[in-house]
């Protein structure tokens, strides 16, 4: 098993200010421990999250999710940049799920980074749903988040 300093740092990336600044801590823990980072960003499925009838043009769609993403990971790998230009970055986006994604590298993984905002129920107003699904599924003994860690 490769030591997790050896291991890099997979942060979720949505273009929200949580995330923007779990992305900003990510960079800064990486930079003092020498790790590198991995952004992702987890393309919507436009046919779930529209509906069929609102995609008549599948090709202009994919294209438009797929700017949007790499909008949003390329405005994240220059706030690392800003923060902590040392630090190696890549970028990854995909059409999984992020709690899938994540959990697929996540035994690959030091760290799995995101930022949560509240959107449903009470467990939400502490975590977010998002974070629920992605703490819940990682292998990894903790998960980090932009205010702390959890086990």
């Amino acid at each position: 098993m490769p030591n997790l300093i050896e291991l890099p740092i997979y942060v979720g990336i949505d273009g929200s200010d949580t995330a923007l600044e779990a992305c900003k801590w990510a960079a800064q823990y990486a930079d003092s421990t020498s790790m590198s980072l991995i952004l992702v960003y987890a393309m919507p499925d436009a046919e779930r999250q529209l509906g069929t009838a609102a995609t008549p043009d599948e090709n202009l769609l994919s294209e438009e999710v797929h700017s949007v993403g790499r909008r949003v990971l390329a405005a994240a790998e220059s706030l690392v940049d800003a923060v902590a230009p040392s630090v190696n970055v890549e970028t990854v986006l995909t059409r999984a799920p992020i709690a899938s994604f994540l959990a697929s590298v996540s035994s690959n993984a030091s760290l799995v980074v995101v930022g949560s905002e509240a959107r449903h129920g009470l467990r939400d107003l502490v975590l977010g749903g998002e974070v629920i699904r992605i703490s819940n599924a990682v292998e990894l003994n903790r998960t980090g988040l932009s205010g702390g860690f959890t086990s």
